[in-house]
Parts: structure tokens; C-alpha cells; sequence
């Protein structure tokens, strides 16, 4: 990776989200969500609880016929994961929120003021393409982050999800459910130092050259995430809706960008 050969960042448009790629037809999600939400009232089960998600009938269906047509490449152990936050963005609305590389630059140098608790409850939050990386642990390479999923229970727990090796090329995406976190917490996310150097590095050969950012903790992500939060809610300007555009991977659902205030840029 260096400053000739790295990929081009890319935030001109929200992208082909991974839900749109396990359910290209969004009238299936609509139906996959309605029917956990059967399957939970007939069972009596809260379906915000990741275990007593997993073990819907719907979902298990669900999970054997996307992993009978490969759509899920590298993630078999996250499939109920990845369902579980496919269902609440459906039943959130499919809040879809696209950040700008300024304001992810800006989010990972310092915290804006505003309100860091999750609002929407469930969304995904798509970053620049390229420009943060998951920073796993060898022989895992690292891996491009296209987004996260987030959704908050009613006993505001913040269950998160890291989606990374979305290509335009192929239908399957990486998935890595992080632990669950209480939402009250997210003040003390804002200015936390959670890795062991300095957080949001990125240590690649050539990431410099490109200003590449990194995440290699639970924390680094959660600390995006109520910094992304603050600023939303930091004051008028933050977000602005689009409607899809016709390139080839772009998305099909409306979207809001998020781009730094004008003070800041």
C-alpha cells in the first residue's frame, strides 16, 4: 500500500449496502423482517436479544438459504449477527447514513459537541471507501471497512457490527459482531483511549502517505460511533438527504450525508 498503488477513497455516493447485497429484491427484507417479528410474538421472545434471535425460525431459514447461495463469503459464524441488524434496519426505516473523509478525519481527531447516544436506535453507518481499516490480528490480513450497524434494545444495550470486504465485483461481505456495550456509557467513549499507542492508526506500509485511518479495538469503534452520534446531533448542517444516484454499485435506498460544519472544514 503506498500513495501510487493504494485504492482510491471514495465518497461521492452511498455504495451498495451489504443488505442490498444478501437481499437484492428489498421487498424480501421487508418480508424477512416481517416475519421475525411473527416468529417473536408467537414465541414470546424479544427478538432485540441476539440468542433469541438466532433461534427464530425465520432467521434460521433465512441463514441456510444465503449461506446455500454463497452470498456470505467469510462470515458463517456472524450470519445471525448480520441478520439480526438486517431486520432492524428494515424495521428502522433503513436509516443509511454516508460520512465524508473530512468529517471522519475530524471525528477521529476530536470529539464534536453534541449528544453521543445512539439515535436512530438502529442504522448503518457507511464510511469513505478505503479509508478506515480493521486491523485484525495475524494471519487475519487487514480488511477495508465499509460500515457499521449499530441497534439499541430497549434496555438501551448497543449491539454493533463491522462490515468490511464489500467489492463492487462480488456479492459477499465480511462481517465482525463486536461485544454488546451499554449505551450509557457513550459519554465516556468520547474521549477514552482504548488502544495500546495511539488510537485510529493506522501502522500499513504507506498508510501515512494516504492518511489511511485504522481501528483495532471493540473501543476504537465505539468511540467513532458516539463521536459520529455528537456530531449529528451537534447542531443544524450535520446531514443532508440524497436520493440514490444511477452508478453501477451505488445503493437504491435514500441515504444522508454527513459532512463537517462549516466552522470546521
Amino acid at each position: 500500500m503506498n500513495g501510487r498503488s493504494a485504492p482510491r477513497l471514495h465518497d461521492a455516493y452511498a455504495r451498495r449496502t451489504p443488505v442490498e447485497l444478501a437481499f437484492p429484491r428489498l421487498d424480501d427484507l421487508e418480508a424477512f423482517a416481517a416475519a421475525v417479528e411473527r416468529d417473536a410474538l408467537r414465541l414470546g421472545v424479544d427478538p432485540s436479544d441476539p440468542q433469541a434471535f438466532a433461534r427464530l425460525p425465520a432467521v434460521a431459514s433465512t441463514a441456510q438459504r444465503l449461506e446455500g447461495e454463497g452470498a456470505r463469503q467469510g462470515m458463517p459464524g456472524a450470519m445471525a449477527a448480520f441478520l439480526y441488524h438486517a431486520a432492524f434496519f428494515q424495521d428502522a426505516g433503513r436509516p443509511l447514513y454516508l460520512v465524508d473523509v473530512p468529517t471522519v478525519r475530524q471525528l477521529t481527531r476530536r470529539a464534536p459537541h453534541g449528544d453521543p447516544a445512539p439515535d436512530p436506535p438502529s442504522g448503518y453507518l457507511q464510511l469513505p471507501r478505503h479509508l478506515v481499516w480493521l486491523l485484525q490480528e495475524p494471519p487475519a490480513p487487514p480488511a477495508s471497512v465499509d460500515g457499521v450497524f449499530w441497534n439499541l434494545t430497549a434496555g438501551r444495550t448497543l449491539h454493533t457490527l463491522v462490515v468490511t470486504g464489500v467489492v463492487a465485483e462480488r456479492a459477499g461481505f465480511d462481517a465482525v459482531p463486536l461485544p454488546e456495550a451499554p449505551a450509557a456509557d457513550a459519554p465516556l467513549w468520547l474521549e477514552a483511549e482504548v488502544r495500546d499507542g495511539e488510537d485510529f492508526h493506522n501502522p500499513l506500509p504507506g498508510a501515512e502517505l494516504d492518511g489511511l485511518l485504522g481501528v483495532r479495538t471493540a473501543g476504537e469503534v465505539l468511540k467513532l460511533l458516539a463521536r459520529f452520534f455528537a456530531h449529528l446531533h451537534g447542531g443544524p448542517g450535520a446531514a443532508r438527504r440524497a436520493a440514490p444516484t444511477d452508478a453501477p454499485d451505488a445503493s437504491r435506498i435514500p441515504y444522508l450525508e454527513v459532512r463537517t460544519h462549516g466552522e470546521d472544514r
